[in-house]
């Protein structure tokens, strides 16, 4: 006589799919718990640097572009990459430090250099995705590029203006992470450090405009003629 924990007993349950929920709920919660504690811990001094500008500040966007490009050459060159990051380092770091130091038209040119030693640098070592590798110039280094003239080049505005783009930022991001839990979908190229649903990636679009008009009213701002250095004329 079969026994209830037979193979069959346990076919003819209909309950193959109970033992799921349970081990895909741990993975939710601790995901959430990490963002939770990486807010804590990381929102504090990121914003102190943004609020206190000058060299601290500058010093964060050089910390960022030097993480941003470990993730990249992680992701794009999956094999053996020591010798691929430090090359993209170099000449990220080098686009962003001429941007600090002489300011965003001549680190453009810069970044334009760059790209090009760059991708020969790692044709040469016979890297697997030189074209990606050298994207991290203009994709990293002209980013941070723009961040240090947003904060530290547009006069008395520059703090509002990269609050401005921190809260846009994150409006995407938790409304992507939010719709994302409820959703589902399509998720952005497997082994990347953040995995976006298609739809979820929208809905934090769409939540963007309404942070950003929250933000400007806050600020007794109506337009983005207030980036300009001198006040619009009162009509």
């Amino acid at each position: 006589m079969p026994s209830k924990n037979s193979t069959g007993g346990t076919a003819g349950s209909g309950h193959r799919s109970a033992p799921a929920d349970p081990a895909s709920a741990p993975s939710r919660g601790g995901d959430l718990k990490t963002r939770i504690i990486s807010a804590l811990l990381l929102g504090p001094p990121i914003l102190a640097a943004v609020w206190v500008g000058g060299w601290l500040f500058q010093a964060v966007v050089l910390l960022a572009a030097a993480l941003s490009v470990r993730e990249w050459v992680r992701l794009v060159e999956p094999g053996s990459r020591q010798l691929p990051f430090v090359l993209s380092l170099f000449c990220v770091v080098a686009v962003v430090a001429a941007g600090i130091a002489w300011g965003g038209i001549t680190a453009l040119w810069m970044a334009a250099g760059a790209t090009l030693v760059l991708y020969l640098a790692v044709t040469a070592i016979k890297a697997e995705h030189c074209k990606s590798l050298a994207f991290a110039v203009p994709y990293i280094g002209v980013a941070c590029v723009a961040l240090n003239w947003v904060r530290t080049e547009t006069a008395e505005h520059g703090l509002a203006l990269f609050l401005f783009l921190l809260l846009a930022i994150w409006a995407t991001d938790i409304g992507a992470y939010a719709a994302g839990r409820s959703i589902g979908g399509r998720s952005s190229p497997r082994g990347s450090a953040r995995r976006r649903p298609g739809p979820a990636c929208s809905a934090g679009w769409r939540r963007r405009p309404c942070s950003a008009i929250s933000f400007l009213t806050s600020m007794g701002l109506r337009s983005p003629g207030w980036a300009r250095s001198s006040p619009p004329s009162s009509r």
